[in-house]
């Protein structure tokens, strides 16, 4: 899964929370967050930080990849 903007994350976040099954207050306590939180990162209600991403990574049963988006303009100059 790639996730190119913050609504795209969000999504896939709720998708794979719905994918295990479980509710958001379940996996509010999996992280050690409130249901709130699991609430508003779903929604885009606040901006979210590391920490808190993080244990939803970890509650979620997911990996980060962070990898340097190609440099397009390089290969449109060859055109």
């Amino acid at each position: 899964m790639r996730a190119s903007t913050p609504e795209m994350l969000a999504r896939m976040l709720r998708d794979r929370r719905r994918q295990l099954g479980l509710t958001q207050a379940e996996l509010a306590d999996l992280c050690g967050l409130t249901q709130q939180t699991i609430s508003a990162v779903e929604h885009r209600l606040r901006v979210s930080s590391v920490d808190t991403l993080w244990r939803l990574f970890q509650g979620l049963k997911l990996e980060a990849f962070v990898q340097p988006v190609p440099d397009l303009s390089k290969d449109e100059e060859a055109w």
